[in-house]
């Protein structure tokens, strides 16, 4: 297939060739079902079957830019409040999840909030262990905490193993403090003590991407 889309390679299932609809967006028919696709930069966006049901994924760039594709491309609004997304008109608003199928998933849940929302609450029980006192951070301290400060590995399950195993080491608690903003976490750590389980908490619902 020639195309001057850098996002396609030969293996995609595509049937025809890509037709750029706007800046670094191409609209395709996919070959496996003879959807319409539209694809912004490496992301299929929307997919629209024959039978007229419409997928959106954002594969996890819930940008403006997105969000104006979706709403120019396709019969259905996505808007936002409060850094979450919605679709519909707002007095029939669905929580936008990745893979939502339009129109049957109107009025249903989003699979992911029962769980964002159990971890919440294991983040709320997580950051009661400081009252059990400060932990020091020392070299024992899981490696990934001490090497990854700002989660530049963009590997998160081992905050997550944390939460769930009680495991609440120094290190953590001082990349928290850092990420606060406190140009010294290390004196935060034994001064600013009234703000620690407000940082920590805070700290642990970015890295795990717990909007609401």
């Amino acid at each position: 297939m020639t195309t001057k889309a850098s996002s396609f390679a030969d293996k995609d299932d595509v049937r025809d060739s890509p037709k750029l609809v706007a800046p670094n967006t191409w609209r395709f028919t996919r070959d496996s079902d003879g959807a319409t696709v539209y694809r912004l930069h490496e992301t299929d966006i929307i997919a629209v079957t024959p039978d007229g049901k419409t997928t959106l994924n954002t594969n996890g760039w819930k940008t403006v830019t997105t969000k104006e594709r979706i709403n120019r491309l396709t019969n259905y609004q996505v808007w936002q409040k409060k850094g979450a997304w919605y679709v519909g008109p707002h007095d029939q608003a669905t929580p936008y999840f990745d893979g939502i199928v339009l129109p049957d998933d109107i009025g249903k849940v989003d699979p992911t909030i029962e769980a964002e929302a159990k971890m919440g609450k294991a983040i709320d029980k997580f950051v009661k262990l400081l009252d059990r006192g400060t932990p020091e951070p020392s070299g024992g301290d899981c490696f990934f905490c001490m090497a990854d400060k700002g989660g530049t590995f963009g590997d998160d399950e081992h905050i997550r193993s944390h939460i769930m195993e009680g495991y609440l080491h120094g290190t953590l608690l001082l990349n928290a403090l850092a990420a606060s903003g406190y140009q010294d976490p290390n004196f935060a750590l034994h001064v600013a003590t009234w703000n620690h389980k407000r940082s920590l908490k805070r700290y642990l619902r970015q890295r795990l991407h717990l909007v609401r």
